[in-house]
């Protein structure tokens, strides 16, 4: 019988292109007909289903304001429908109160946990004991939720994004928590948050640049590095308003470069296409959206979601002046009224990512064994 004699194992670490996701973009459409309009006399009836959702298709119906059922509250985990609300019941339980749905419980960051409600909170949070600490150390110790530090172990495959369980100022590297890494610094672009908030890795440089600062001509990797905050073939220019023509697309090969393929607002499904090209650009020229860039960078984890940013500090005007300036949009097409004002356009119906961060990083582990 042969026999081992030694063995050698190597492990190789290597970064692969990944070209954007196919597939991401939710068919919607109206319930019970597609015209945009439902049954009035079904919608005073009262509470009729108003939402409804399998994998990647959603329908809406109408809930009539005039009725005892007004309200409309989208469910999470699909699959899911959702019905016609009252105001009375809604948002109705305090913390420690029993409850069935996240949607019974009014509270801010409050969700139905083993069927009470309760706070649900991220890593820096304020937080008191009731509350519950759902990443990190998963413990409220001097009124904040504690991180992981330095060196110590983490998981970064949360659905809910990136370093969940590391303190702020820091990021989750192959399962450890490193500090993330000043301006200027060195950087391979290796994760997407390596460096500090407020700064992106440039490929160009590989340094950690700071955002809007760099003047045209000048070599990036992405747009927001731009004083402009548009590039063409990684170089800053001026952006020009007759650029930003709007095409329909798939991909976002369909689309010119420094554009990204955005899923539209109403999509039927096929076969019409379900992106259109915009110009992938953060105006540094509108005022609330610098204003609560301000906000992220000084106080919020980077982590965090910008509704949870915004309501930490009782930013719940901010946050709505937001979401209006964010729909000035060149999707061409409308919502009906069956959906109106409830459409969310989730972050990965971002059907491109700048082609500069198209990269996974891939392990493999050879064991090379002599035999005797």
């Amino acid at each position: 019988m042969a026999k081992y004699k030694f063995c050698i194992t190597i492990s190789c670490l290597w970064v692969t292109e990944s070209l954007a996701p196919m597939e991401v973009c939710f068919i919607r459409e109206c319930l019970p007909d597609k015209n945009g309009f439902v049954d009035m006399e079904q919608a005073l009836a009262g509470k009729g289903l108003c939402y409804k959702q399998e994998g990647k298709k959603e329908a809406y119906a109408y809930c009539n304001p005039e009725s005892d059922y007004p309200i409309c509250r989208r469910c999470d985990v699909p699959p899911c429908d959702s019905t016609c609300e009252s105001p009375l019941t809604n948002k109705s339980e305090e913390i420690g109160a029993q409850c069935e749905s996240d949607t019974q419980c009014k509270t801010k960051f409050a969700e139905c946990y083993y069927q009470t409600c309760r706070r649900v909170l991220m890593v820096d949070q304020l937080c008191e004991e009731t509350d519950i600490c759902a990443y990190g150390k998963q413990r409220c110790f001097n009124g904040r939720c504690l991180g992981v530090e330095v060196g110590e172990p983490c998981w970064d495959g949360y659905p809910e994004g990136f370093d969940l369980d590391c303190e702020t100022g820091h990021y989750c590297f192959k399962n450890m928590c490193l500090p993330q890494l000043p301006v200027n610094h060195s950087c391979k672009n290796l994760h997407p948050n390596e460096c500090i908030l407020g700064t992106r890795c440039n490929l160009e440089t590989s340094k950690c640049n700071l955002e809007y600062s760099l003047e045209n001509g000048m070599r990036a990797s992405r747009p927001s590095l731009c004083k402009s905050s548009y590039t063409e073939y990684n170089i800053c220019v001026q952006y020009e308003l007759e650029i930003d023509q709007p095409s329909e697309c798939d991909d976002y090969t369909d689309c010119r470069d420094g554009h990204a393929c955005n899923c539209k607002q109403w999509w039927m499904g096929p076969p019409e296409p379900h992106g259109y090209c915009e110009v992938k650009r953060e105006d540094t020229s509108k005022e609330i959206f610098m204003k609560y860039r301000d906000l992220r960078i000084r106080f919020c984890h980077h982590g965090w979601s910008k509704e949870r940013c915004a309501l930490e500090y009782d930013q719940e005007d901010l946050l709505k002046e937001l979401h209006l300036e964010e729909l000035d949009t060149v999707d061409p097409t409308t919502v009906p009224n069956c959906a109106k004002g409830m459409i969310v356009i989730r972050p990965e119906e971002i059907l491109e990512d700048d082609r500069s961060q198209q990269y996974h990083l891939s392990w493999i582990i050879i064991i090379l064994c002599c035999f005797g």
